[in-house]
């Protein structure tokens, strides 16, 4: 039931170009680096935390992007950035 309620949800934010304002904003989360005084600001990381369905909606959409746009050529060959198999080693 839940795989339904999500694809319905999901398909829903495409047909209509609407994406939950909610799902926009993250909780940010201060992680210590290793072997940093804890005092310091620059000692912390910021990790941002969205919301699950959000993340979701994300990997679903970057999987039907990369399969209309790896076919059709539209990245130049010279853009290695976001790209699997392509490293700019």
């Amino acid at each position: 039931m839940p795989v339904v309620l999500l694809t319905t949800l999901y398909n829903s934010i495409l047909r209509f170009s609407y994406y939950p304002l909610l799902w926009k904003f993250a909780q940010i989360v201060m992680v210590p680096k290793p072997g940093k005084p804890a005092h310091d600001v620059a000692s912390y990381r910021p990790i941002s935390l969205l919301l699950i369905p959000s993340k979701v909606f994300e990997k679903l959409l970057l999987k039907r992007l990369r399969s209309d746009v790896e076919p059709s050529h539209l990245n130049p060959c010279y853009q290695f950035g976001f790209r699997p198999g392509h490293s700019p080693i």
